[in-house]
């Protein structure tokens, strides 16, 4: 783990999280965090960027490839995807 994520696990060893839910930006979506959180027993979100969103979308339902153009379809699959993430 690169040294700028490693207060995140150490903090954790020094808390009580269990039953908690621990909130988190994007720069604490890592293995090891995520592995202390629930490992301690506790819940967890980790709020991600745009860039990280599109991602999932393009890795899950194929967002870029998608040949959708016609009036408002684009806009509505789009709209459906991500409600299918959340």
């Amino acid at each position: 783990m690169e040294k700028r994520y490693a207060a995140v696990p150490e903090l954790l060893d020094l808390i009580d999280v269990e039953g908690a839910v621990v909130t988190a930006d994007a720069m604490s979506c890592q293995k090891k965090i995520v592995e202390k959180i629930t490992g301690a027993k506790a819940n967890y979100t980790i709020g991600l960027k745009q860039n990280q969103l599109h991602w999932r979308l393009d890795v899950i339902f194929h967002e870029d490839a998608s040949r959708v153009r016609k009036d408002n379809s684009p806009l509505n699959l789009n709209v459906l995807w991500k409600t299918a993430l959340h």
